[in-house]
């Protein structure tokens, strides 16, 4: 009996560890605006930002998974789909979760301002115009851990709306 029991934990012990992980699937939404360009005026000057917003199915805080996030806004911001009038490109990732996921924010668009923010964002990744590359990470809306780096070249920058 005592021999038997071992050989189950083993063979269950096995099967757990053989679990494949599920990676994150990265799916882009508008909100409210329909639009993905703000500005703002500083200095006398009118500053205009493009802003794209991704949903992130299956997030977890993983080395893997947050490399695949960050893959993917390095090739999104240098694939050459901005214009070089643009002062910045944000990409902000928010995890899905029960209030935010792509049928609530269809139903509710402003949900993500009045909830999102502040509970599942979780990323945002910033390319300015002198070519920094800005990443940070949040925790319950706050900046929990910011960085920047230089691309040289600086990529080409044409906008393409999305639906």
């Amino acid at each position: 009996m005592k021999t038997l029991l071992l050989i189950f934990s083993i063979l269950a012990t096995i099967a757990i560890s053989c679990k494949k992980s599920v990676k994150p699937q990265i799916i882009q939404f508008t909100t409210y605006t329909k639009e993905v360009d703000s500005s703002v005026i500083w200095k006398g000057r009118n500053l205009v930002y493009y802003n794209f917003f991704f949903l992130v199915k299956n997030y977890s805080t993983k080395k893997q998974d947050i490399s695949i996030i960050d893959s993917f806004a390095t090739n999104f911001l240098t694939s050459g789909k901005f214009s070089p009038n643009k002062e910045e490109v944000r990409l902000w990732f928010y995890k899905e979760t029960a209030k935010t996921n792509i049928e609530a924010i269809r139903a509710n668009p402003r949900e993500v301002d009045r909830y999102s923010n502040e509970h599942d964002l979780v990323w945002g990744f910033t390319l300015q115009k002198n070519s920094f590359l800005r990443r940070k990470k949040f925790k319950d809306g706050e900046v929990i851990e910011t960085n920047s780096i230089k691309i040289d070249p600086a990529p080409k920058f044409r906008i393409e709306k999305v639906e």
